[in-house]
């Protein structure tokens, strides 16, 4: 398996030396470089870090405009851990570039947005503007991005207001809209986040394979989760999420088609209620009132 990492130096002057480190995933082994180690790159493979870094000296700096491909390739020794997803970052830089901004978790993103909307292959632009949406709303940098290969799986569902209080999404009862939903990993790594749609639908793609995940459901003031997991409903139907902290365990499908639309897992849903009790005071009997008279 082979992937490219294309460095462009965006600004007006020549680059001087800088670094780039990618980072390959678990399931895959090392096989070689382009540029190789020699001349102005210095290359060096970590193979406990699952790492190969580049550092390039001033002789090969970029100029104003001009771009640098490098290749990695590997074998790939554990189809189970797809889909394979390949991070490279500008890890040091001869100035002051403004966006490159080290990683503080490995393997995650840009922080501080820990590769939320980060796109696979997403576009070269300068981060301080809203051009390179959605990255530059969550926080992702230019000088950091991925590759993926392999096709995950995919969950999703809906959360729906529970008139009936029954932990069960029954016919008619109407859905919530603007809710957060958040996936971790098994390390409680952010890996994606989501909003429910006006049909309070959600959904998550590019999950590995039968890895445990959570979900976790972040509901609007006055809101809270109705019963788990109802005896009366299924799967399907019932509510997810622990009412107390509106987290709910999943364990990713063993196979599917990663749909955005049509999740392979369409059953990880959340049921919520809404109480607001007012009260109100009025006097009901009719004047005039008089010593003795009774005031209902």
């Amino acid at each position: 398996m082979q992937r490219t990492v294309n460095v462009k130096n965006q600004g007006t002057v020549a680059s001087g030396a800088y670094t780039v480190t990618d980072s390959y995933p678990a399931g895959m082994t090392f096989v070689s470089t382009s540029p190789a180690n020699g001349g102005n790159f210095t290359v060096t493979h970590n193979a406990s870090t699952r790492t190969v870094t580049f550092v390039v000296a001033a002789g090969s700096q970029l100029a104003a405009g001009a771009t640098q491909v490098f290749t990695i390739t590997t074998t790939a020794t554990d189809i189970s851990k797809l889909p394979f997803r390949n991070w490279a970052e500008i890890t040091a830089d001869s100035g002051s570039d403004t966006d490159s901004v080290i990683d503080t978790l490995p393997n995650v993103g840009s922080d501080p947005g820990a590769g939320i909307g980060t796109l696979p292959n997403d576009p070269v632009i300068d981060q301080t503007t809203t051009t390179d949406w959605p990255d530059y709303v969550s926080g992702d940098e230019d000088d950091n991005d991925y590759a993926q290969f392999g096709s995950g799986v995919s969950i999703g569902d809906y959360v729906w207001i529970d008139v009936d209080r029954d932990g069960v999404q029954d016919d008619g009862e109407a859905v919530l809209p603007g809710v957060t939903v958040t996936l971790k990993d098994a390390a409680g790594l952010t890996v994606a986040t989501a909003i429910t749609d006006a049909s309070g639908f959600y959904s998550f793609t590019d999950l590995t394979v039968n890895a445990a995940y959570t979900v976790t459901f972040t509901l609007p003031t006055g809101y809270s989760f109705t019963g788990q997991a109802s005896a009366s409903g299924t799967t399907a139907t019932d509510s997810n999420p622990n009412p107390t902290t509106g987290v709910a365990a999943v364990t990713a499908p063993a196979s599917g088609s990663n749909s955005a639309t049509t999740p392979d897992d369409p059953t990880i849903d959340a049921g919520v209620v809404k109480i607001d009790l007012t009260i109100a005071k009025a006097v009901t009997s009719a004047g005039p009132y008089t010593q003795g008279s009774t005031v209902i």
